[in-house]
């Protein structure tokens, strides 16, 4: 018997969902953090990269929901290998050709990024999987259970065949993949959406939050020092996801990502299968946790890690654990029982 849990986006919020009108955006003269004369309240969210971006901001900058919804649209342009035109469905046009593929600076930064961290994490976090992800499709699997048809083990091995971040070569600004391999950013998408937000944000004086799926980005301080506290931003229980099981604190400018098995899946004889895929089995990841959240100021690095760590701790959560203290990112991770590990404390809701 299938199973299909609908889950609105925003898992991972500030205490509660944060109100949107959607692929809206609006201002009020309501000022929350007495940032004074010329500073609004703009609040909006727009749909990008499958998910929904929202904001909720006070700041001096102008009209930031209409600048934000510009730079998703165009991130989604450059990172999304559903769109034809984009720069990785060129990438993976291009994969098997011996001249490879002339890199734009914008994305030969990302990849060097999360090559590097696909290397430190032994391959936990690979953004080579686009033959996996594609083969599963749990996406249109967990929209319509009843229809979907599990891949065969034969069919999970040969894509698993085309993947391996160890078989991509950069060099001279230009990539090379062997034939058949598509990268899949789907992993860092929203925390390089957040990378950007705070690059399009600087030089304002802007307090709130911005939140991408799974991802929350947190802006300024919260109140006025010396009364300023640090944000609290609430956790999914991932037993019971129509519920928080704590809080987190976060100053202004960190990133928090979330990854759980409780988003985008689908049950077949009692056995989840979800989106987070082990690189080494080709199957969704199966061990004794339900979520894993990273606590960092870079949010492709937060996104990266908590999928890695996710993959990781399903065999050995300490090596989870080290693998974010070497980045200085703080790890919580929940476990199917409630306990928690990890040095990102789990406050408990007032």
């Amino acid at each position: 018997m299938n199973n299909f849990r609908s889950v609105f986006p925003f898992r991972l919020c500030l205490g509660a969902v944060l109100c949107a009108a959607l692929l809206t955006g609006c201002a009020g003269s309501s000022d929350p953090y007495g940032m004074g004369t010329g500073a609004q309240r703009f609040s909006g969210a727009h749909l990008c990269m499958g998910t929904v971006f929202s904001a909720d901001l006070t700041t001096t900058a102008t009209d930031p929901i209409t600048d934000l919804t510009k730079m998703g649209n165009a991130l989604e342009q450059t990172i999304s290998y559903r769109i034809e035109t984009s720069e990785i469905a060129a990438i993976n046009a291009s994969a098997g050709d011996p001249e490879g593929y002339l890199l734009s600076d914008e994305l030969a930064e990302i990849l060097e990024k999360a090559l590097e961290i696909s290397e430190k994490s032994g391959g936990a976090f690979d953004p080579t999987l686009g033959a996996l992800t594609t083969l599963w499709k749990l996406d249109e699997g967990a929209a319509d259970p009843e229809h979907y048809l599990l891949p065969t083990a034969a069919e999970v091995e040969q894509a698993r065949a085309l993947c391996g971040y160890e078989k991509v070569r950069l060099e001279g600004g230009r990539i090379y993949l062997p034939a058949g391999m598509r990268l899949d950013l789907g992993a860092i998408g929203k925390g390089i959406y957040l990378n950007r937000a705070k690059l399009l944000l600087e030089g304002s004086d802007t307090r709130g939050t911005i939140s991408a799926g799974g991802s929350i980005l947190t802006l300024g301080q919260k109140g006025e020092a010396p009364e300023s506290v640090p944000w609290k931003i609430g956790i999914i229980n991932p037993l019971d996801p129509d519920t928080l099981c704590g809080m987190i604190e976060a100053r202004g400018g960190m990133c928090i990502s979330t990854s759980g098995d409780y988003e985008r899946y689908l049950e077949r004889d009692g056995v989840r299968f979800h989106h987070i895929l082990d690189p080494d089995t080709g199957y969704p990841v199966r061990g004794p946790y339900g979520s894993v959240t990273i606590l960092c100021a870079d949010g492709l690095l937060s996104d990266a890690l908590s999928t890695a760590c996710y993959v990781i701790a399903a065999e050995d959560p300490d090596r989870a654990i080290r693998l974010a203290r070497d980045y200085d990112a703080k790890i919580l991770l929940i476990d199917r029982e409630g306990h928690t590990a990890g040095d990102l404390e789990l406050l408990k809701r007032p």
